[in-house]
């Protein structure tokens, strides 16, 4: 499955995140499994939480993007349900 090719924020300041062997596994399947899904986006992010487990966010409120760790594509059928 190919990566997402979809620019981040501030990806020169980009956050050095050492994923663990079941991490990666983790992602690896999530990938494998995306192509059995239909979403009503088109990329699932997996990010990592901050030291205290909490939602990362930039001073704007948003997500902060340095803190993705995979990008998954999934197919997606453009509508609603």
């Amino acid at each position: 499955m190919k990566q997402s090719k979809k620019p981040l924020a501030a990806a020169s300041s980009r956050v050095e995140i050492a994923l663990t062997a079941d991490e990666q596994r983790a992602i690896a399947t999530l990938k494998r499994l995306s192509k059995r899904w239909l979403s009503n986006g088109h990329t699932l992010y997996v990010m990592r939480t901050g030291s205290r487990s909490e939602c990362v966010v930039t001073s704007e409120g948003g997500f902060d993007p340095n803190y993705i760790v995979g990008c998954i594509d999934i197919p997606s059928d453009g509508g609603d349900f």
